[in-house]
């Protein structure tokens, strides 16, 4: 006598196998450089007179996502160079 007990769970697992495998999500990676420069004539806050400081930073980053129409998982990684 077949057992008809697994064949509802067998449909579940299949339904849900199937479902994961026909789910479509993107990879992306989105690279990015901020380079920028700055003056300062009071960068210590003070009522004092005091040196002009010039400050160049250059910033290079990357995001790595993926994607799906129900989800966005993401995650950045950033590197801060700066000169005085």
């Amino acid at each position: 006598m077949p057992n008809y007990h697994c064949t509802p769970f067998l449909a579940l697992v299949a339904a849900l196998t199937t479902s994961l495998a026909v789910e479509a999500a993107e990879w992306v990676a989105e690279p990015a450089v901020n380079l920028r420069e700055e003056y300062n004539d009071n960068y210590r806050m003070e009522r004092v007179d005091q040196d002009a400081v010039w400050e160049t930073a250059l910033e290079p980053s990357i995001r790595l996502s993926r994607r799906s129409d129900l989800w966005d998982i993401s995650a950045m990684e950033r590197l801060v160079a700066s000169q005085f």
